[in-house]
C-alpha cells in the first residue's frame, strides 16, 4: 500500500494544476475555450480509465512497476502541458507586453527548451516494467540513458538558439534540431524493439 500512496501526490499534483491553469485560461481566453477545456479535462480523464482499467488486476511486482511508470508518466505530462498553459495565461494578463513580440517569442521557445532539457534529465530515472521488456534490462537501462541525453542535449541546443540566435531563423533552426534530436531516438527505440524479435 505504501507504494501506491507514495507514488500518487506528484501525479495528483501535477494533475490538478493542469485542470486550473486549463480552466483559467478557458476563462480567461474565451476565443480558445474548447482547446484550453481539453487541456484542462484530459489528463483527469484519462488516468481516470487508466486506474479503473488496472483495478482487476493481480496485485504483483510487475502490478506496482507499471503502476509507477504509469503515473511518473501523467506527472510528466502533467508538467508538459502546464508550462505552456501557465505562459499563455501570463500573456492573457498582459504581463509582457512591454516586451515586445520578439522577446515574447524568446521566452516561450527558451522555455520549451528547457521543458525537453528536463525531461530528458528525469527519463532514466524513471520506473521501468522490465519484466515485459522481451529483452536485458541492462539494454533498456542503456537505452533509457541514450534517449535522455539525446533529449538533454536537443533541449540544450532549442534552448540556445532561441536565446542567442536572430528571430528570424529561429523558428526553422530550432525545429529541426528539435525534429532531429527525436527522429534519432525513435530510430534506436525501433532498432531495440527489432532486436526482441
Amino acid at each position: 500500500m505504501s507504494r501506491t500512496s507514495n507514488s500518487i501526490f506528484g501525479p495528483m499534483m501535477m494533475v490538478g494544476l493542469t485542470f486550473a491553469l486549463g480552466a483559467l485560461a478557458a476563462y480567461r481566453e474565451p476565443e480558445g475555450m474548447i482547446a484550453f477545456l481539453i487541456a484542462a479535462f484530459f489528463l483527469p480523464v484519462a488516468w481516470t480509465f487508466i486506474e479503473i482499467a488496472k483495478r482487476k488486476e493481480e496485485r504483483n511486482e510487475r502490478f506496482y512497476e507499471n503502476q509507477a511508470s504509469i503515473r511518473w508518466s501523467i506527472s510528466a505530462a502533467g508538467f508538459l502541458m502546464a508550462v505552456p498553459l501557465a505562459f499563455t495565461l501570463v500573456i492573457s494578463f498582459g504581463i509582457t507586453e512591454a516586451l515586445g513580440d520578439d522577446l515574447e517569442k524568446r521566452i516561450m521557445g527558451v522555455l520549451l527548451g528547457i521543458i525537453f532539457l528536463l525531461y530528458g534529465n528525469a527519463a532514466p530515472k524513471r520506473p521501468i516494467a522490465l519484466q515485459d521488456a522481451g529483452c536485458s534490462p541492462q539494454r533498456m537501462q542503456a537505452q533509457a540513458r541514450f534517449a535522455g541525453r539525446m533529449f538533454v542535449l536537443t533541449g540544450l541546443a532549442y534552448t540556445l538558439i532561441w536565446a542567442l540566435a536572430p528571430i528570424s531563423w529561429a523558428l526553422p533552426v530550432a525545429m529541426g534540431v528539435l525534429l532531429a534530436g527525436t527522429v534519432i531516438v525513435m530510430a534506436s527505440a525501433v532498432r531495440l524493439h527489432r532486436s526482441r524479435k
